[in-house]
């Protein structure tokens, strides 16, 4: 019996660290409240394909003017980035002009580019505290 009880307080005690805590996003810019909020959090196994959602944890919310919030529990410490899209009409995607430039309003963790951000500019590092991001689209 005390071993069981010896390797349960081990297992949550290993498995405590393993989590650091939640990523809260306030999104803000947005001018309307048409359409799908989507957030995409990339950790650095997935930099590759940032700001594009391939295998990101992706959460949708409804577009709203005044801002919205999107919370991430229980993340692992790392490094990670956030690309958002107000996606207008719903359709799950980035619409793009002919030549590729985003119809959308969009936005990363990192400064703001009018060129494709990348992972590198964009990460944040999650450690043993929950952080709180706000991201203003553009």
């Amino acid at each position: 019996m005390l071993k069981i009880l010896h390797s349960t307080l081990i297992t949550a005690l290993f498995c405590s660290t393993l989590y650091a805590g939640d990523i809260h996003v306030h999104i803000v810019g947005i001018d309307e409240d048409r359409g799908t909020i989507m957030v995409e959090l990339f950790s650095t196994s997935q930099k590759e394909s940032f700001p594009i959602p391939r295998e990101a944890i992706e959460k949708r919310v409804k577009a709203n003017k005044h801002g919205v919030d999107v919370v991430y529990k229980d993340i692992p410490a790392g490094e990670y980035a956030i690309s958002t899209i107000h996606d207008k009409n719903s359709n799950g995607t980035m619409d793009r002009y002919l030549i590729g430039i985003p119809k959308e309003p969009y936005g990363n963790s990192g400064e703001y580019t009018l060129f494709k951000p990348n992972f590198e500019d964009s990460k944040f590092a999650l450690s043993l505290e929950d952080i709180n991001l706000t991201i203003k689209l553009h």
